[in-house]
């Protein structure tokens, strides 16, 4: 399998995380209601985009970060909301393009299996 481009799963939770940051310090400013939605918004865009940079090359946790961030422009949706859906845009992206097999690595195709000794023809067993 041919490699891929530079991995967009970093760059979409790197997103995700902003996202909720800016979402919380416009709720703290007051430019925005602080209540449990606007909570559940910057948590759960939070988590996933923290998962989705921590272990990038990985589909569970790719999948795991697709199921976070969607319920974060729900919340409030009219709201904070809005600024998770770039987020969730780049990671299903991202998860499109991510493996759900990993690669494996050039060193083990270069290994020879070690050979099984055959029984020697003339011995008798018992």
């Amino acid at each position: 399998m041919p490699e891929r481009a530079p991995a967009l799963t970093p760059v979409a939770g790197a997103t995700a995380v902003a996202a909720s940051v800016v979402a919380f310090a416009m709720a703290a400013g007051g430019h925005a209601p602080l209540n449990p939605l606007t909570g559940i918004t910057v948590v759960l865009g939070a988590a996933g985009g923290i998962a989705a940079m921590l272990r990038p090359g990985h589909i569970w946790v790719a999948a795991t970060a697709d199921a976070m961030v969607p319920p974060a422009p729900v919340a409030s949706m009219f709201g904070l909301g809005l600024y998770e859906l770039v987020p969730l845009l780049l990671l299903g992206a991202a998860t499109v393009r991510t493996p759900h097999r990993p690669a494996v690595p050039s060193t083990a195709a270069s290994v020879r299996p070690r050979a099984v000794p055959e029984p020697e023809a003339g011995r008798r067993t018992a």
